[in-house]
């Protein structure tokens, strides 16, 4: 069996910081569109599916 993946102090600051900018990125699709959580959370999905 695999050993868990444990992440670096420097590898947790870029996964902290990716997150703020989609934070942030979601924040604005919210405010200048009509989109949904539901469908943030959609193409939030498809990204992350993409990268697997």
């Amino acid at each position: 069996m695999p050993e868990e993946w444990q992440p670096t102090n420097e590898e947790l600051e870029v996964i902290d910081s990716a997150w703020m900018q989609v934070k942030v990125a979601c924040e604005k699709i919210k405010e200048q569109t009509t989109a949904t959580e539901k469908y943030i959370s959609k193409m939030l999905n498809k990204i992350a599916d993409h990268y697997q």
